[in-house]
């Protein structure tokens, strides 16, 4: 959570919107003083209905506010062609030193690879995270119906690479890939790295809206 004013950024600890906004009413109050706000959550496995909602909530007390598409802020590191890039870098400075020749995997395969191994937890994380919303929008279904048009809705996103790369969790991931690349060719890539390796082609449109609405939200113009 970040709060605009001369001196205060305020880091959330996790996903509570009313703990952001008991917060801000105490800041207010202790100041005497409206305060302007911003604030930027990962999603996790909450699907777009409840995204929806709980902007409209957020609203109501922020002068912006947004939730991530993707699982969490690591996500949009998971650039295929970027990571390929990042990982040709390395490989070839290392190769460089050592005069040794060797060479990465297919990145598409490898994030396939360790993804799959985190399907189940992903899938029950995402069973836990929306049943309940979904129970609360269709009361006049049963569970085992909301359920098996959840899983459809999750196999239909999983069986696409793209989409199950915002599902996961990205963090995970990344430790995963560079375990890998530590044991396969002796490197690794840092978040760093993998900015460095971008193009503006790779950067999600979102993360530019994001970034152009928090330089605006600085200057105090937030819409």
């Amino acid at each position: 959570m970040a709060i605009r004013s001369e001196f205060a950024v305020v880091q959330a600890r996790g996903f509570n919107p009313t703990k952001a906004k008991t917060f801000v009413e105490g800041v207010e109050a202790a100041l005497a003083s409206r305060i302007s706000v911003a604030l930027v959550f990962d999603r996790d496995y909450r699907s777009e209905p409840e995204v929806t909602n709980e902007l409209e909530s957020l609203r109501t007390f922020c002068d912006y506010a947004h939730i991530h598409s993707k699982k969490e802020l690591e996500n949009f590191l998971l650039v295929p062609d970027t990571l390929d890039r990042a990982i040709a870098q390395v490989v070839a400075e290392q190769n460089r030193r050592t005069g040794r020749a060797t060479s990465s995997r297919s990145i598409s395969s490898l994030l396939t690879e360790i993804t799959d191994s985190m399907k189940h937890d992903v899938q029950a994380q995402y069973l836990k995270r929306q049943l309940p919303f979904e129970r609360s929008l269709a009361r006049g279904l049963d569970d085992a119906t909301v359920t098996s048009a959840l899983l459809a809705a999750f196999d239909n996103r999983w069986n696409d690479l793209e989409a199950r790369l915002d599902m996961v969790p990205g963090k995970a991931v990344l430790s995963a890939l560079n375990a890998h690349l530590q044991r396969t060719v002796g490197v690794t890539i840092t978040p760093r790295l993998i900015i460095e390796a971008m193009l503006v082609s790779d950067i999600a449109p979102e993360m530019k809206d994001i970034i152009t609405a928090l330089e605006q939200f600085s200057r105090g113009g937030a819409e």
